[in-house]
């Protein structure tokens, strides 16, 4: 459409002349409605210029002036008859120029209309009447030799123009295959005048009078289907006429007949929301309908003529709910309800009850397609649960209680405390008589129920705390698992690129395959790991020597170049008390001025330490080496004759782990002025052996982050499968932390625990 211009005539005249296609454009528009609306004399003289600007306008590419002769040359293929109703079809509501110079070219060419030609008396033409528009889209014509109007109108199109393509695909069926038949045209009209095309302005009374003709006329079920469902919608939302909800309910009857797919899943939520709307969203939505059929099944075969669980039953069967569809059966439950009242002694006394039958009786009219006459059909309270397009997750709309005790009992059998509340809410909303002796009848049975169910609760939540908390220790043992695997994994990177000493590969692997062994029984089988410790009460393996072992991958992982940062203090004050640098220098300082330093440090000592482990040297010169460097490291109560195990079994593995991290945290905050020693101490307590660890340190060293904090919680979880405990430290300067292994886990003879 083109837009408003303020340009004068002169204006326009002097573009046009050079060429200017929206110019000539414009003119052609000027020209065309001067001669519409100032005297007949005109419609003659301007329809040479006019049409000589549009057509310049068109070869230029001007896709309005293209859709405006298309218009143009589409009316003169009819015979003069059609003039009129053409000048209906070619003119809308909110006419653009396009259109407006067609008319004036149309006009011109099939004689004027009797009367005066104004804008007011045009008006009558802006609304196509619907048998008049039939008429014309019953006509058909095929593309001939240099067809004007079919070649304009699609050089429109392949500019975007969408109304062109409407125009064009209505005319020339056989040559777009865009559209096949009449019904299919119509279809297109009418969802023009639902949402609006360009110049087509909504206007939704056309609309629902398009969509009744297909739903009275049209033999395509499909389009028939959509025309009943688009006509039913619109009826219930007072759009495009009065609400009218009796029209509405039959056109969605109609449309459920000729199974429209939007309007059987309507019918489905409709009854779904009416019979279970507790069950409506929830998760375990099939769940809960497979437990209300169970409980129709059983009440049916206590109670045949239940009118609720009758009526709920046919809802089930007939949509497939908690069990398999079965047509005729729930026809049969339906039929029940509805024509066999009387002689099996069902009673529908109550608004709900009526609801019951009604909805029944709809069911029947869509099933077995039954005239027109229902009285109830223009009921607000059943229209209710048709006019949604999607199932509700409330009971907003229906505060009645098809069948209570079904859900109470659903609530109970699935430990749901808001639903149960629900119930005795509905209760109280509910106009049903019967629900008042009903709410005091089940009031204790409702209350024990809420009991049972926080009970339940309870139990749940705690069921899921431990589960939550399993599953929290079973991340801590395998990111454990992975941390105590880098310190033989150092020993035997640093051996593969400096000695290559078989024995420290041997340790290595033999190490990690014993932490293999044991986090697997953590993990998987607590009770076997006990039974597995009380069996390696012999052999070669003993305190000292796992010690040992621990304490040289212990220093071979801090030694190396990715551990430095942890041990950042020792290198400090070991520069310090040596002269390398000033004793004033803070930890920051060192950092940023003495990385060079540093490194040479850790290279010194990572080669110091490994000539050591090469020489084979004893417990004695390493923790004499250690002194030099770190500090003092005292072991006390670790001669102990009557603790000994398998070299690299499943003891030795639990005590690699406890050493390790122990040793690990003791260099990590060690922070003593004094150079007090860290004093690792095998004590007997209470027919339990001891492992205390004193590490002197200071607040300002223990609250520097150098780790994840991991340990301690995976020490604690260690503790508890094996029916042992860790003890934490406390937050003072004297770091002190203990581990204890019951007796019967360690020593070899219990009588002997010297």
């Amino acid at each position: 459409m083109t837009e408003n211009t303020t340009r004068t005539l002169a204006e326009l005249q002097q573009l046009a002349e050079v060429g200017d296609a929206q110019a000539q454009f414009e003119l052609a528009h000027c020209l065309s409605l001067s001669a519409l609306y100032s005297s007949s004399a005109l419609l003659h003289n301007n329809i040479e210029p006019a049409l000589s600007l549009l057509g310049k306008a068109a070869e230029h590419g001007y896709a309005d002036a293209q859709f405006s002769l298309g218009l143009y040359w589409l009316c003169n293929q009819y015979d003069a008859l059609a003039s009129v109703e053409l000048k209906q079809w070619a003119i809308e509501k909110h006419r653009d120029a396009a259109k407006e110079i067609a008319l004036f070219l149309i006009i011109t060419s099939c004689g004027n209309i009797e009367g005066n030609l104004t804008r007011e008396n045009l008006q009558s033409l802006f609304y196509i009447d619907s048998e008049v528009t039939k008429k014309i889209l019953q006509r058909r014509l095929t593309v001939v030799s240099d067809d004007q109007a079919f070649n304009w109108l699609t050089a429109a199109v392949q500019q975007g123009h969408s109304e062109a393509a409407f125009f064009r695909d209505v005319c020339y069926p056989e040559n777009t295959g865009t559209l096949q038949n009449q019904d299919a045209m119509l279809m297109r009209l009418a969802n023009a005048y639902v949402i609006g095309l360009n110049d087509i302005a909504p206007n939704p009374l056309i609309a629902l009078q398009y969509f009744e003709e297909l739903a009275k006329y049209s033999e395509d079920e499909c389009l028939a289907g959509e025309a009943c469902f688009r006509a039913a919608v619109m009826y219930f939302d007072e759009n495009g006429a009065k609400q009218d909800y009796k029209k509405g309910m039959k056109y969605l009857r109609d449309a459920i007949n000729l199974k429209h797919a939007g309007a059987m899943q309507r019918w489905e939520n409709a009854f779904l929301q009416f019979t279970f709307p507790e069950f409506i969203g929830r998760e375990n939505e099939e769940v809960c309908f497979r437990f209300a059929f169970d409980w129709c099944e059983k009440r049916l075969r206590e109670v045949a003529d239940d009118y609720e669980a009758t009526f709920a039953m046919g809802v089930l069967l007939a949509f497939g709910r908690g069990c398999r569809a079965e047509s005729t059966q729930a026809e049969a439950y339906f039929q029940k309800i509805h024509g066999e009242v009387n002689s099996v002694g069902m009673v529908a006394n109550d608004e709900s009850n009526d609801l019951i039958f009604w909805m029944a009786s709809f069911y029947l009219a869509c099933k077995q397609n039954w005239g027109n006459g229902f009285a109830y059909l223009d009921d607000p309270r059943l229209v209710a649960f048709f006019k949604a397009d999607s199932q509700a997750t409330s009971m907003q709309i229906n505060p009645n209680l098809v069948i209570p005790a079904l859900i109470i009992d659903f609530s109970r059998s699935f430990n749901d405390i808001k639903l149960l509340q629900a119930v005795l809410d509905s209760f109280k909303l509910s106009p049903r008589r019967e629900h008042a002796a009903l709410q005091l009848s089940m009031r204790d049975k409702l209350a024990e129920a809420l009991l049972d169910a926080e009970a339940k609760r309870i139990e749940a939540s705690e069921q899921q705390r431990r589960a939550e908390h399993a599953e929290y220790e079973l991340e801590q043992t395998m990111s454990m698992f992975a941390h105590k695997f880098r310190s033989p994994l150092d020993a035997i990177l640093y051996n593969s690129g400096h000695e290559h000493q078989p024995k420290l590969y041997i340790q290595a692997a033999q190490t990690m395959q014993g932490l293999l062994d044991i986090f697997s029984l953590i993990s998987t089988d607590a009770d076997k790991l006990q039974d597995r410790l009380k069996q390696d009460r012999q052999g070669e393996g003993n305190l000292v020597s796992v010690f040992g072992k621990t304490l040289d991958m212990v220093l071979l992982h801090l030694l190396s170049p990715s551990a430095k940062g942890i041990i950042r203090q020792h290198y400090l004050g070991y520069a310090k008390a040596h002269d390398l640098c000033d004793a004033g220098v803070s930890t920051k300082q060192w950092y940023e001025d003495y990385r060079e330093m540093e490194q040479q440090l850790q290279h010194d000592w990572e080669q110091s330490y490994a000539q050591l482990l090469g020489q084979s040297a004893t417990l004695e010169p390493r923790l004499a080496w250690l002194e030099q460097r770190f500090f003092k490291l005292e072991l006390l109560g670790f001669g102990r004759i009557n603790i000994q195990f398998e070299e690299y079994g499943i003891t030795e593995s639990l005590l690699t782990i406890v050493f390790n991290e122990f040793l690990i945290n003791a260099f990590k905050y060690y922070a003593s002025v004094e150079n007090s020693p860290v004093v690792l101490n095998w004590v007997t307590r209470d027919d339990h052996q001891v492992l205390v660890c004193r590490n002197p340190s200071t607040r300002h060293e223990r609250t520097r982050i150098k780790g994840s904090g991991k340990g301690h919680i995976f020490l604690s979880a260690l503790a508890r499968k094996i029916g042992s405990e860790f003890i934490k430290p406390k937050p003072a300067d004297d770091f002190v932390v203990e581990f204890s292994l019951a007796d019967e886990l360690l020593i070899s003879t219990l009588d002997d625990k010297q």
